[in-house]
């Protein structure tokens, strides 16, 4: 090894085959697609376990139209996540592993499209550039375990977008339909939000130019059909189950509600989605917003008659998107994935043509990228260390990392190096997560031990209700769920019910005690929410602190109310 580092310029040919085109690619594939792999192991819980358990209902009642939760009807998004789920659960068991498999095919879905995207507009290379920072973006990686629809929605866009800009330029029927088939998958996995990206990149493109003709040309009129095949299943089941204040409710307040805060949202900060890119496009936030400078100051330079030969897609969709959800009041991170490969490819395209010129500023990229991929990896290493020390498999995985990384400072030189680094660099961070961070936190997440406690002592008759717990993923891991009950009226509705069982809070627990109910099984949970975690909860010094009490009982035959 030491002659290895200390050889001369003359590179060993192992070293020379890992830095082809081919070979140096292949790593990075090869270490992301240990950290997405690793993702199915993770359990779920939030929305995940949400969109699980919709899923798994579809699968007991055979009603892929309707779709319900805790035995209400469900009306806040449309179908794809949860066929996806269904026919996943259908071929493999209801797992999560299961679950999470479709949505990682569709990721691929999204990063092959990234590729040709990014290829077609520019060159190969740029391509693949714009998928491994897609496939890296901590934003991806990181929903991709919090899955919510939007990572759906940005695979189904990006497809659309590429066939839409395809169609444009050779004018061939099947990239016109291919094209709005991705459109009607990205309304499918969100509703009628799926329509924008592709309406800012293709028409924003074409307001640019000027180009009156194909802007207006009659046939964008034939999309429609397609789009209502896909508008139709949400439809048909939002009338049947809730009638006309279904749609309402979904087709407005549940969009438009969103934006002016009447239904949710109350955040009014303008700069969120800046400062949240930040560290959600990790370890690519500076080359973005490299990237968005250098285009903006490019298309302010051009003159008017000089715009019908450039290209405004990427700039259209990122920008008119950003600003729709900045000045939204209903803000969360997640929100960016929609325009995550849009952002990929221009910033692809820019890292290259930094370092293609002679110019300061990518000494500089080089020099903080290699910071950030040293950084995450001494990160992930601290993490096992001090936060929820891990076992030999992670260690050996990181050792491997660490080596590349060395290799690649070494042997490696301008884009191939920065790419590979920080591609590595949040790879271990990555599989840090999976493997030693979120075990960690889930061993204090009592939702799921609470269910296999029920599912190991429950009768067949009895059910498990949840009382004043958020935690959706209780419906999906228990075998038999009940209700969702809020407040003491709910829940005593159920307390003179045989075969009841019940997860509940403390407060909650106080309410049965005071009316007397006897329990038959009583169990105690220390609890911490996944989704709420704190610096005092991650630090073990202060984490029993941060703890809340959450039980499982089981109501006696001889209970008094």
């Amino acid at each position: 090894m030491k002659n290895l580092i200390l050889a001369s310029n003359k590179k060993p040919f192992v070293v020379k085959k890992i830095f082809s085109e081919k070979w140096w690619f292949i790593v990075c594939l090869l270490f992301l697609s240990l950290v997405y792999l690793t993702n199915l192991l993770v359990p779920l819980t939030g929305d995940a376990g949400k969109y699980a358990a919709i899923s798994r209902n579809i699968v007991e009642s055979g009603d892929w139209i309707n779709l319900h939760i805790h035995q209400q009807a469900y009306d806040q998004k449309p179908h794809l996540i949860f066929w996806l789920g269904a026919l996943s659960f259908h071929l493999f068991g209801i797992s999560a592993f299961a679950f999470k498999l479709p949505i990682l095919f569709f990721s691929m879905l999204g990063f092959y499209s990234t590729y040709r995207l990014g290829k077609f507009l520019y060159n190969k290379e740029t391509g693949m550039i714009a998928l491994l920072m897609l496939a890296s973006s901590e934003i991806w990686i990181l929903f991709s375990n919090d899955i919510h629809t939007d990572i759906l929605m940005a695979s189904a866009t990006v497809f659309a977008v590429w066939q839409l800009m395809v169609f444009l330029k050779c004018k061939k029927a099947l990239h016109f339909v291919l094209g709005f088939v991705g459109v009607g998958l990205a309304i499918l996995s969100k509703g009628p939000i799926g329509l924008l990206v592709p309406a800012f990149a293709i028409g924003g493109h074409l307001l640019i130019q000027q180009n009156w003709k194909e802007l207006f040309h009659p046939r964008w009129l034939l999309a429609l059909p397609i789009l209502a095949l896909f508008f139709y299943p949400t439809v048909a089941g939002l009338y049947q189950q809730l009638g006309f204040g279904g749609l309402k409710f979904y087709f407005w307040e549940n969009n438009v509600g969103r934006v002016s805060g009447e239904y949710k949202g109350n955040n009014n900060d303008l700069l969120f989605y800046f400062h949240t890119a930040l560290y959600i496009w990790l370890p690519w936030s500076l080359v973005f917003f490299l990237s968005m400078f250098f285009e903006g100051k490019n298309w302010l330079s051009f003159k008017l008659k000089d715009r019908t030969n450039h290209e405004f897609f990427l700039l259209c969709g990122i920008v008119l998107f950003w600003l729709l959800i900045s000045i939204a009041r209903a803000k969360a991170p997640h929100f960016l994935l929609t325009i995550s490969p849009l952002v990929a490819v221009l910033a692809a395209n820019w890292l290259l043509r930094i370092f293609s010129e002679n110019t300061r500023i990518k000494k500089i990229v080089l020099f903080i990228q290699q910071v950030l991929g040293l950084g995450l990896l001494l990160f992930a290493a601290l993490t096992s260390l001090f936060l929820f020390p891990s076992g030999i498999v992670f260690w050996i995985l990181w050792c491997m990392i660490a080596l590349f990384i060395l290799l690649f400072l070494f042997y490696s030189e301008g884009v191939k190096r920065i790419v590979l680094v920080s591609v590595l660099g949040i790879s271990s961070f990555g599989l840090a997560m999976n493997l030693v961070l979120f075990p960690g936190m889930f061993s204090y997440h009592s939702t799921i031990p609470a269910c296999q406690t029920f599912n190991r002592l429950a009768a067949p008759q009895d059910v498990l209700h949840s009382c004043n717990s958020i935690h959706r993923e209780l419906f999906f891991y228990a075998n038999k769920p009940g209700l969702y009950l809020e407040g003491e009226e709910q829940l005593m509705s159920v307390v003179g019910q045989p075969h009841t069982w019940l997860y509940l809070d403390e407060v909650a627990l106080n309410q049965l005690k005071e009316k007397n109910i006897h329990f038959e099984y009583f169990f105690a949970y220390k609890h911490k929410s996944l989704t709420r975690q704190s610096i005092r909860f991650l630090n073990p010094k202060t984490r029993e602190e941060t703890l809340n009490d959450m039980y499982l009982v089981k109501i006696g035959t001889h209970s008094s109310n």
